[in-house]
């Protein structure tokens, strides 16, 4: 299915529910779960619900949606035990090292991700160390952003050994951090 779900807080009759809404986007050609601004707190419980009912989510994309690094973890076990998933895209998600190093360790047991996004998520040298270990066990992502972090010259190693071994990517871009 083409389908985009978008979790959406209202309120009605004084007590806050949240709509589920399929959304069709011409610009997806994939079905998944997009996360607004701020809502992530606020739609956990409905999203493991949905994370663990998901037999074939291809596109997960939480943007700003107030992710902390301990909600990291239920990502990741989603992230883990999906093999239709292919698009892992987080923005402007302050993850940290810590919430990244989950994300990035399900990568180690996956293999139907074939693009990860994790622009601006707060993330350093050791972010760039889970990384790394990921990728050299994961032979299936060919494309990675990782813009806008915070990783200087020895993440940057960390990230240039693994390509060495991992000759699958084809796309990585690293803008805007500390190198």
């Amino acid at each position: 299915n083409n389908i985009i779900v978008a979790i959406i807080p209202v309120v009605h009759e004084n007590k806050q529910r949240l709509i589920v809404l399929p959304v069709m986007l011409e610009s997806y050609d994939v079905g998944g779960i997009i996360v607004l601004p701020g809502l992530y707190a606020f739609a956990k419980p409905h999203l493991i619900k949905r994370f663990n009912e998901a037999q074939n989510l291809r596109h997960l994309a939480l943007v700003e949606s107030g992710l902390t690094p301990n909600d990291a973890k239920d990502i990741e076990n989603f992230i883990r035990k999906s093999r239709s998933i292919t698009d892992v895209e987080f923005r402007r998600e302050k993850l940290g090292d810590a919430g990244c190093h989950n994300i990035f360790a399900s990568l180690s047991e996956n293999s139907s991700i074939i693009s990860l996004t994790m622009i601006d998520c707060n993330f350093g040298d050791p972010g760039c160390l889970s990384l790394s270990t990921a990728l050299s066990k994961n032979f299936t992502i060919t494309h990675i952003n990782i813009s806008y972090n915070k990783f200087g010259p020895d993440g940057c190693k960390h990230l240039c050994a693994c390509l060495l071994q991992n000759q699958i990517i084809i796309r990585f871009i690293i803008d805007n951090n500390a190198i």
